[in-house]
């Protein structure tokens, strides 16, 4: 890359523990809203696979079964990057990185 490019390496966090943290929220909306999925006509076994697909998610990132990673590559001196790592004290830095609304 090094060749071609002016970017390099700038940091690289692992998100197994935030996104397992969406898969809970996401799951929780999902049971909160159960009548409005019935009524666009999904079945009780519908439901039970979507719970256990985001259960089994869930705890697969929390054990690093699987893994995410976020990696930012920047050019030397680049003053956009907001933070290079997630221990920043920036109020973004310290919220989970995804946000279901």
């Amino acid at each position: 890359m090094a060749l071609n490019s002016t970017l390099h390496l700038d940091s690289c966090v692992n998100i197994n523990r935030h996104y397992a943290e969406t898969l809970r929220l996401w799951r929780l909306r999902f049971n909160a809203n159960a009548a409005k999925v019935r009524a666009l006509g999904f079945d009780v076994e519908f439901e039970r696979i979507w719970n256990l697909y985001l259960c089994m998610c869930e705890a697969s990132f929390l054990h690093s079964t699987i893994n995410l990673q976020q990696i930012t590559f920047s050019r030397t001196s680049n003053a956009n990057l907001f933070c290079k790592s997630l221990s920043c004290p920036t109020p973004q830095a310290q919220a989970p990185l995804f946000l279901i609304a």
